[in-house]
């Protein structure tokens, strides 16, 4: 079992489960599991769990945790303050406190993060063509599609959040950060949530534009085959 940090993407053997949004990490989901504020790190209520002390991580009481160099054992890809984050939120994850988790040693962190990452499901959901809106499944951060999704319709439940690195205008590419993709479109506003709609399109040959809109600005790319249009829904 390894967790690795990979760009802003936090993987469990290679499954995404969460990712770092500027001092935030969050569910692929994009409920907030953890912030890091100077030494202090946090939980999604805001209350103090842990903090930075030196070499250690030590927990809200001041007893230590453990150290960032053992905590390197359990999380790959980081280190300093992004380490600690991420290790305090995967013990969160695991269903444990930090004030709880020293006993048993790395291993067993790193199992009882695993197995809350497989119980909880937080790898990318995979696309479902959904006949209406009221089957729409959470979005992914990131969409993925193939060649056969081509002219397939999706709906999916998002929020929007600034922030994230897109692609296009109108339609943007696949690898483009979907919680900004709605604010840029127009879709949504910043915190809004709601129900979309993805229509998959072939863009072969084709290229994303650049822009700003609603605050948002996207860059420009030719080299992308799969890409997406984005719009509201009816209520």
């Amino acid at each position: 079992m390894k967790v690795t940090v990979s760009g802003t993407d936090v993987r469990i053997d290679g499954n995404q489960w969460g990712y770092l949004s500027g001092s935030e990490l969050r569910l692929v989901s994009g409920g907030k599991l953890a912030t890091i504020s100077g030494s202090d790190i946090r939980d999604s209520n805001g209350t103090k769990v842990a903090y930075i002390s030196g070499s250690d991580i030590r927990k809200a009481s001041g007893s230590v945790l453990i150290s960032l160099s053992k905590a390197e054992d359990v999380v790959k890809g980081v280190s300093g303050p992004t380490l600690a984050l991420v290790y305090v939120g995967a013990v969160l994850l695991s269903g444990a406190t930090p004030a709880a988790s020293s006993s048993g040693g790395t291993d067993a962190v790193a199992a009882a993060i695993a197995s809350a990452a497989a119980a909880l499901s937080v790898g990318p959901p995979v696309p479902t063509v959904a006949d209406k809106p009221g089957d729409a499944v959470q979005a992914p951060i990131r969409l993925k599609f193939d060649a056969s999704d081509v002219g397939k319709e999706f709906y999916y439940k998002a929020t929007g959040e600034l922030g994230g690195a897109i692609t296009g205008t109108d339609i943007y590419t696949t690898g483009s950060y979907f919680p900004t993709v709605v604010i840029h479109a127009g879709v949504l506003k910043n915190k809004e949530s709601g129900v979309v709609k993805v229509t998959v399109l072939d863009m072969t040959g084709k290229r994303y534009e650049a822009s700003t809109r609603n605050g948002v600005t996207s860059v420009s790319d030719g080299n992308r085959p799969l890409g997406y249009r984005v719009s509201g829904v009816e209520a």
